[in-house]
């Protein structure tokens, strides 16, 4: 760290570039807050973050506005935000950079662009860290951030594993998570939760899962699929894994996860929703962000975790999936109710949701589902212009949408 510290001091831009879960962000957050740092930039380091977007929502206008927010202003134009980045010397961190990176090309190349733009400035230091190589065209000091150290993953595992002091007895399981600092974390709290007493009896439990994921084809991704999975098969967990599942679903597919109030309105059904959720959270699957800038208290998920949680039990999304049908059935009444607070404080998640629909075969082909989709559409985009005025990704997919809905119309009309 102390040499990426140094490389920020001599007006270097870093990229910081490593597999999710990594430590990549809890590596940049640490270089803000170093001595030196602090000294140097004082008041003038800001955090950027990106985790939790689709790369389909990934729109030029949305970086501007997430930057812009993490700088404390309400101006999310480039000029405003490069007048505010000369004003004196400027730390900016880039977290997630991977979800603009890979956006659509349009979209992509005007960020990548802009942010060549920002790092010409003499005044203005960046740090961006990413799950790839992509970048944008500047001279960048490249950290391959690799796994934690023996002596850090068994720290790492001993801040939450109270019951016996593991000594050397799980190294052998830490090199076999590559020292994966997010998989050593859920570990820890798995075996905390299940109250393994013994390392053997942790490294036990390891093999079991380890043996029963091989068998299902889930090897590839060990180091998350492992830890993940043992966590979800715990005592705590495993007798409402139902319930579990469909909560874990639900926030992996919010880009900002779920606001506290709103747990018992999207889950009407499930009388015992905060008790799996306060549950859920001890696991560290999810965590509450306490984010007074996003509202409050939010359930929310690691981009690693998330992108796990999309891959196995998410990938075959349908519109009538019930998690879809719970969280629409929530999304759009709020959004005609209450416009002013929906179009501020939940505008990404609809805007997540109305995405989906709008791709949708079903919507495409049900008269009745295109109808209710392009009404919240409208909702939306009212409240974003009247209270929260900015792009969404909607926009093209709507003008996609045209033709389809003048066809649903037209045989709705003939029958």
């Amino acid at each position: 760290m102390q040499e990426t510290v140094a490389q920020v001091l001599h007006r270097e831009h870093v990229a910081l570039i490593g597999p999710g879960g990594i430590g990549k962000t809890s590596i940049s957050k640490a270089i803000m807050h170093d001595d030196q740092i602090v000294q140097y930039f004082k008041n003038h380091r800001y955090f950027a973050t990106y985790d939790g977007l689709a790369n389909s929502m990934m729109t030029h206008a949305t970086f501007l506005t997430r930057l812009a927010a993490a700088l404390l202003i309400d101006d999310a134009s480039l000029s405003t935000i490069r007048a505010k980045l000369l004003a004196s010397p400027t730390l900016v961190v880039i977290d997630n950079a991977e979800t603009f990176l890979d956006a659509a090309s349009d979209d992509g190349d005007a960020i990548s662009v802009d942010i060549e733009d920002l790092g010409a400035c003499s005044s203005v230091h960046l740090i961006i860290t990413t799950r790839n190589e992509n970048l944008p065209n500047l001279s960048w000091c490249r950290q391959d951030v690799g796994g934690l150290g023996m002596e850090a993953s068994r720290d790492t595992f001993k801040a939450v594993y109270k019951f016996e002091d593991i000594g050397d007895r799980l190294d052998s399981l830490f090199s076999s998570l590559d020292h994966h600092a997010l998989s050593i974390s859920l570990l820890s709290h798995a075996a905390k939760q299940n109250k393994y007493w013994t390392t053997a009896r942790i490294i036990g439990a390891w093999e079991q899962q380890q043996t029963r994921l091989l068998q299902r084809g889930k090897g590839k991704s060990r180091n998350l699929a492992f830890t993940i999975e043992l966590s979800l098969s715990s005592p705590s967990l495993q007798p409402a894994k139902t319930k579990v599942l469909a909560f874990l679903r639900t926030i992996a597919f919010l880009p900002e996860g779920l606001h506290e109030d709103d747990l018992s309105g999207v889950f009407s059904d499930d009388a015992d929703i905060q008790t799996i959720a306060d549950t859920v959270c001890l696991s560290s699957l999810t965590y509450r962000t306490g984010d007074q800038s996003a509202g409050g208290d939010r359930y929310t998920m690691l981009a690693p975790i998330r992108m796990y949680i999309m891959d196995q039990y998410n990938a075959n999304l349908t519109y009538q999936d019930p998690i879809l049908v719970s969280v629409r059935n929530y999304a759009y009444q709020q959004v005609s109710d209450d416009p002013e607070f929906w179009g501020v404080q939940e505008s990404a998640n609809t805007e997540r949701l109305l995405s989906f629909d709008l791709t949708s075969n079903h919507v495409q082909h049900d008269y009745n589902a295109c109808l209710r989709t392009l009404e919240s559409v409208e909702y939306l985009c009212d409240a974003l212009y009247n209270y929260h005025p900015r792009e969404t990704s909607t926009e093209a997919l709507i003008r996609k949408f045209a033709s389809l809905v003048f066809i649903v119309c037209k045989i709705r009309w003939m029958d």
